[in-house]
């Protein structure tokens, strides 16, 4: 039975991600190295791994994304509200719900878009 899945995401920067990481979403950083990064949240876990040099992370193909569930999104949001909203607006956008069921809010890092959600059942 599966019971977490921990995405590893390349970034330009180690540190310049981790304190990203800290600040933005209040990630932990449980183990750092100049290649990689392991941060935690709770449960959540993601590992930073330093990029190749000829991996553009603004290719297309590159993109990439990761859902992080939460129990309240908009507790999170309110947590970091300052924060996300001194981010560039397009890389940012607020809590809304989406006709899945589920409020969600995006946030993008580099190549990365992040969702955090919860689902509006409760559930």
């Amino acid at each position: 039975m599966f019971r977490r899945c921990s995405p590893i995401i390349p970034v330009s920067n180690i540190e310049e991600a981790v304190l990203w990481f800290d600040k933005h979403l209040g990630f932990q950083t449980s183990f750092v190295s100049d290649k990689k990064a392991c941060l935690k949240r709770d449960d959540a876990t993601l590992w930073l791994i330093l990029k190749a040099p000829d991996m553009d992370l603004q290719d297309e193909r590159r993109q990439q994304s990761c859902y992080i569930d939460v129990l309240d999104v908009d507790a999170v949001y309110e947590e970091r509200a300052t924060e996300l909203n001194a981010l560039p607006r397009e890389n940012f956008r607020a809590p809304f719900d989406q006709d899945y069921g589920q409020r969600e809010f995006h946030v993008i890092y580099e190549g990365l878009l992040i969702f955090i959600g919860a689902s509006l059942r409760g559930d």
